[in-house]
């Protein structure tokens, strides 16, 4: 995140965390099931997802609904194994959007 927050002409990207806590006993969950620890907008108005997997790590099946559902609409989706994965993704995805 602080990668990507370095490139404020390019980027407008926040953290989208998910799961569960107990709180007084009771099990609260919150955030999307499934969504990219990611989400932001980049140069154009591109909305960008990144799942963000260390090592072999790999996506789980309600994790390929939300890429699935970004894509069909027009977002762009990766998974980021490093943060130069990130910034990459999101500096091309900003380049194809640039209007002169």
């Amino acid at each position: 995140m602080v990668a990507l927050s370095l490139l404020p002409q390019m980027v407008f990207v926040w953290p989208h965390p998910t799961g569960a806590a107990y709180r007084e006993g009771q099990l609260i969950r919150y955030g999307l099931l499934g969504s990219a620890d990611i989400i932001g907008l980049v140069k154009g108005g591109k909305f960008v997802a990144i799942e963000v997997k260390t090592g072999r790590g790999m996506q789980e099946p309600q994790q390929r609904n939300f890429e699935a559902k970004v894509k069909v609409l027009g977002g762009q989706y990766f998974v980021a194994r490093s943060v130069a994965d990130a910034v990459l993704f999101v500096t091309t995805v900003a380049a194809s959007t640039d209007v002169a």
